[in-house]
């Protein structure tokens, strides 16, 4: 196995999954420089389709969004099928009571994209 092998095994994986482009790429970006793995997906059915070929350590979700299921879909199928795996969700929408019994993070916009990504990395030691 070569060192960047290595080095991208032991990288922390997430998937943001975000309709809005600008919003999507800034949050993907914030994670790649604190030392993630990233793909991005539009949607949940995106989502959906590239965890069903690789593998993440985190999701983080917005809620609305265009296809077959929202963002709280994709927390729910996230719980079900990878019960490891963390997920945040990002909603204008106020859904703390919601989620405050499903184990699910959440982190109303506008937030701070630091405060978040160090509450992934908490997560992921805790593991």
């Amino acid at each position: 196995m070569t060192p960047a092998e290595r080095e991208a095994i032991a990288q922390p994986r997430a998937l943001v999954v975000d309709d809005e482009i600008e919003v999507r790429f800034l949050l993907a970006e914030h994670f790649r420089a604190a030392g993630f793995v990233v793909a991005e997906a539009y949607n949940a059915d995106e989502a959906i389709t590239l965890l069903g070929c690789s593998t993440f350590d985190v999701v983080v979700t917005d809620v609305q969004m265009p296809g077959s299921t929202d963002g709280l879909g994709l927390a729910r199928t996230v719980q079900t099928s990878f019960p490891r795996m963390l997920v945040v969700v990002v909603s204008g929408l106020d859904l703390s009571c919601q989620l405050r019994e499903t184990g699910v993070a959440f982190f109303p916009k506008p937030y701070s994209s630091s405060s978040l990504i160090d509450h992934v990395k908490t997560g992921l030691t805790s593991r």
